[in-house]
């Protein structure tokens, strides 16, 4: 019995990761469509975040580090932490 409950428990965590690959090349194939085959594996240009100088890309109009906005010009945008004075 407990062997059979181990295969099914294999069985199933094999068929979730297989499922988890093919959603992200699902979502890589999308986010790509379009584009040149050459272009799908060139990274995208960066800067770093004015606050917290963590590379992001160009694009970003928010830092994946520090979650603070970096959209607009040079001067520092407004913060979710509360009204700009």
């Amino acid at each position: 019995m407990w062997r059979v409950l181990f295969e099914i428990v294999v069985i199933v965590g094999v068929l979730g990761t297989a499922f988890v690959a093919v959603v992200n090349v699902v979502r890589f194939v999308r986010q790509n469509r379009g584009k040149p085959l050459r272009a799908w594996f060139e990274a995208e240009p960066t800067r770093p975040c004015p606050y917290c100088r963590t590379p992001i890309p160009v694009s970003a109009a928010v830092c994946a580090h520090c979650r603070r906005s970096v959209s607009g010009s040079g001067l520092p945008a407004e913060t979710t932490e509360g009204p700009a004075e």
